[in-house]
């Protein structure tokens, strides 16, 4: 309960007058073409620790080199303690001791959130983007009522923080303000530089309110986490598992083709998982597409079919250029049984538009392609580059080793990833060129994917459907997808599709990610560093 007697607002006033020289600063920096204009501006006036987090994600795009980097993150530090100091009372030795505490316990989940945020967009890995909110939002939770509980140390400021529901609550209700802010200046960007006076107008409200918050202790707080974490299973598994049958097509004539993602290997892939019979295929008529090329086939591991053609393959062949993968493809369909049906999911999908629109004498007469990206939101610089975005390469190069002991292969400097991620161009240059007129084509995205696509998830394909509520990996093997596919197969129309609450979601999140790229070089003057 707030003590509303308690507050003098005038006295509030005076006191939160750093954060609109701080949003002045924001806005003039933008202005003059300094920073980027980019919906995440608006947290860069937001509520400790969110403010930190705000600027590593800027940093880590913008500084040229480590140097630059570090003393412009000093700089930057220095102004967030002096800042919060004043905001808990005024300038003292303690209070700029916890502050600096303070901030020095959310640099490190910062810098984590804000590499993985810059994954997300750079190699295209959702689940990194997803990581990276969770990490700032758990970090925001965590510490955002500790500078206001009165207490002297840091540790007793936290734990009297969380232990207050309705302090948690006020934070999530800020939270859910500063994000839909964060939206509106995403879905329309003439708005952005509106939107960081109504950013810091909701911050200084929270600053103010937050001391008079009666420190109520439940132990029922955990609830709405509990539940806001099934919501995130749910989206990340596919609720469509549950509420989806599985769809009973007729039977089809022709070859289905299908092709595994990156880092896959004979036999290991979400497409390995596909019954052909939920398609109206049978395992004679399936195949799967082999990175190594043609050959006879696999023993041993097997699919839901017998691996009867290509030649065995492991992750590395998945890194080979794109035009040799498109010429495999090429000669493994060959001499197939017409209709023939490829199906390409995540990397392979560019595999098979690339072979399909550059070869229009091929015999495909029909491209689905699951999860396809159309577009990235950053590319990669070369080891060693001295400007924009070395900070983050640096960093993606140090994690590429670790992630690999993890399973994860993140083999960034191969010919195939250096032209489709690397190059921030490098989908679009795959994914907008038309199809032969004989061919159709099926895309299907999933739902949590659209935060990665900000120019929309539409391609050029006959038919776009629906964004499916599923993980990026699992997509091929969603029953919302098989029904899809099928509507496609039998030459059905798609119904009409407004994916509000993905897009909404995609819209409130994106604000929380590094500045694009293509934000990044429209800058309108010359910068600062």
């Amino acid at each position: 309960m707030v003590r509303h007697s308690t507050i003098d607002w005038r006295a509030a006033a005076r006191r939160t007058w750093p954060l609109a020289v701080v949003a002045a600063a924001v806005m003039v920096l933008a202005t003059l073409g300094v920073l980027p204009v980019w919906s995440g501006l608006v947290y860069l006036v937001g509520l400790p620790p969110l403010d930190i987090f705000a600027d590593l994600r800027l940093l880590l795009v913008l500084a040229p080199t480590w140097p630059a980097f570090a003393g412009l993150l000093a700089v930057l530090v220095c102004v967030r303690i002096v800042v919060l100091a004043y905001l808990l009372g005024g300038i003292t030795w303690r209070r700029l001791r916890f502050a600096a505490l303070f901030y020095s316990a959310a640099a490190g989940p910062a810098l984590v959130a804000a590499q993985l945020s810059y994954m997300g967009f750079a190699i295209l890995y959702v689940r990194a983007f997803w990581v990276s909110v969770w990490i700032t939002i758990v970090t925001f939770i965590v510490l955002a009522a500790a500078p206001w509980s009165g207490a002297v140390r840091l540790r007793t400021s936290v734990a009297e923080g969380l232990s207050s529901y309705k302090r948690i609550v006020a934070l999530m209700i800020y939270l859910a303000v500063i994000a839909m802010i964060g939206a509106a200046a995403e879905q329309w960007p003439s708005l952005t530089l509106a939107a960081i006076p109504a950013a810091v107008l909701a911050t200084a409200l929270v600053v103010v309110l937050l001391p008079h918050i009666d420190a109520v202790r439940s132990l029922l707080w955990p609830v709405p986490v509990a539940l806001t974490g099934v919501a995130l299973f749910l989206a990340a598994w596919g609720t469509d598992r549950l509420f989806v049958r599985e769809p009973v097509p007729p039977s089809r004539e022709g070859s289905l083709m299908v092709m595994s993602g990156i880092n896959s290997s004979s036999g290991d892939g979400a497409v390995y998982r596909l019954p052909p019979e939920s398609f109206g295929f049978t395992c004679e008529q399936m195949y799967y597409y082999s990175y190594a090329g043609p050959g006879d086939g696999v023993e041993g591991p097997e699919g839901q079919c017998p691996i009867r053609t290509g030649a065995p393959f492991t992750g590395e062949d998945t890194h080979q250029p794109m035009d040799l993968l498109a010429e495999h493809l090429a000669a493994q369909v060959e001499g197939l049984p017409r209709p023939i049906t490829v199906v390409g999911h995540s990397h392979s999908a560019w595999v098979a538009w690339l072979a399909a629109s550059t070869k229009p004498d091929l015999p495909i007469d029909r491209v689905i392609v699951l999860s396809a990206f159309p577009e990235s939101g950053h590319g990669y610089v070369d080891a060693h580059t001295v400007g924009e975005g070395r900070i983050a390469a640096d960093l993606l190069r140090i994690a590429a080793p670790i992630a690999t002991e993890f399973g994860m292969v993140l083999a960034i400097d191969t010919p195939a990833l250096q032209r489709v991620l690397g190059d921030p161009e490098g989908p679009a240059q795959i994914m907008q060129a038309p199809l032969p007129d004989h061919v159709r084509g099926l895309s299907i995205v999933a739902a949590t994917d659209l935060v990665l696509l900000p120019s929309g998830w539409t391609i050029g394909a006959e038919v776009n459907a629906c964004p499916v509520w599923n993980s990026h990996p699992t997509l091929p093997n969603s029953p919302a997808v098989a029904r899809e596919i099928n509507r496609f197969l039998d030459g059905e129309q798609s119904p009409e599709c407004a994916p509000v609450v993905a897009e909404l979601l995609a819209a409130a999140t994106r604000p929380l990610g590094v500045p694009r790229h293509d934000q990044i070089v429209q800058r309108s003057s010359p910068r600062m560093f």
